[in-house]
């Protein structure tokens, strides 16, 4: 299963197992290590480091007149950040009930950036392959045999 797979992966419930899915719930609880972190790029969404975002994002989300969009969302719009803007909209009332793939691709046609056919056919090629690598796993069984084993101290 590793493949290089679409970004709109992550906002689809692909069909996984249960154990498979445990494990990736798992494996974002395992710290990394100090020098990854460090050395990772700060996001920035008009102009705001990703932090200064989420504590003052929604302050400064304040109407533009004879606009129908507010400060940030033309921010980001302006900058085709659609992952900052669909951070920002899925608090808001009508875009917090949308499916997370639809909120993807509204924010990605909100920024110029909208799917395409190519894309659209990549995103069905990876569900398909997510599937048919899950299906492998649970079909495949491990070969048990008893042993006796001694441990001494």
């Amino acid at each position: 299963m590793n493949r290089d797979y679409h970004e709109a992966i992550q906002f689809l419930d692909p069909e996984i197992s249960k154990q498979i899915r445990l494990g990736n719930e798992l494996l974002k609880k395992i710290p990394f290590p100090e020098t990854e972190s460090v050395t990772e790029e700060e996001e920035t969404y008009g102009g705001l480091t990703k932090k200064d975002f989420e504590l003052y994002g929604s302050k400064l989300n304040f109407n533009i007149p004879n606009e129908n969009l507010k400060y940030m969302e033309k921010c980001l719009i302006e900058e085709q950040n659609y992952f900052g803007l669909m951070e920002l909209l899925q608090n808001q009332y009508p875009y917090n009930k949308l499916v997370p793939y639809i909120l993807y691709s509204y924010c990605r046609d909100l920024c110029g950036v909208p799917i395409k056919k190519s894309e659209s056919e990549k995103i069905k090629r990876d569900l398909k392959a997510i599937k048919k690598a899950c299906n492998h796993l649970t079909k495949k069984q491990l070969k048990k045999e008893s042993r006796k084993v001694k441990v001494e101290f």
